[in-house]
């Protein structure tokens, strides 16, 4: 019993930690997306390579570089890589009547941002025209501003990245790093506080997320 209370302990403090991590809840607005008017966000895509880009819809600049991002994305998809990487546009509310700019002709996920807070993007400490990359367990690879172009070494990142990804699924791995830790029970906790299913979280495969599955977990981690 003091093993599980300390456990649970660190566990707490993890949580508050990964809540810090680079992540947001906002609502997909291009009615093309097959996520239209959902809340996205990294975590709603686990297991995969996520790009975020940053800027104004009513910008020139901004939405000639969104649509260079959605066609290496693109060219990625027809290479087979679809399901393994995800790109998602912000902007801000405050721009809202141009919001067109980047949804017309494609199914990006395109969101915005509450102005005048803008929390996303001073959480990220996002500049108009920054990219970016997060790896398949959220991890920030890169942040970089494009104003003057794409890398040119973007593509090949993104499939660097998505090699990275494991093919098997240990049960209750949630963040597919090969083994069980803290981390996959913060994200199943994550999952039971929004009340979602995930297949790999149901440790004891009764069909449903719950404190069942945590405990399954503990024990494994404290060696039972």
């Amino acid at each position: 019993m003091k093993n599980f209370l300390n456990f649970f302990s660190i566990f707490l403090v993890s949580t508050t930690i990964l809540y810090s991590n680079y992540n947001y809840s906002l609502i997909d607005n291009n009615s093309s997306s097959s996520t239209y008017e959902q809340l996205v966000g990294p975590d709603a895509f686990e297991n995969q390579v996520t790009i975020h880009y940053f800027g104004h819809f009513n910008w020139g600049t901004c939405t000639v570089r969104f649509g260079q991002v959605r066609d290496v994305v693109d060219n990625l998809y027809q290479d087979g890589f679809e399901g393994k990487v995800k790109l998602f546009g912000i902007g801000k509310t405050q721009h809202e009547s141009s919001l067109s700019n980047w949804t017309n002709g494609n199914n990006t996920s395109v969101c915005m941002d509450q102005s005048p807070e803008n929390a996303v993007w001073n959480d990220w400490d996002a500049n108009q025209r920054d990219l970016f990359i997060l790896d398949y367990l959220g991890n920030l690879v890169s942040q970089t501003n494009i104003s003057g172009g794409l890398p040119n070494n973007l593509q090949s990142t993104l499939i660097e990245l998505m090699n990275q990804i494991p093919d098997n699924q240990i049960p209750g791995d949630m963040n597919s790093d090969g083994g069980i830790n803290v981390l996959d029970i913060v994200l199943i906790s994550n999952l039971i506080f929004v009340n979602e299913y995930d297949e790999t979280g149901d440790v004891n495969s009764d069909g449903i997320l719950n404190v069942l599955d945590i405990v399954l977990l503990i024990n494994i981690i404290i060696g039972r």
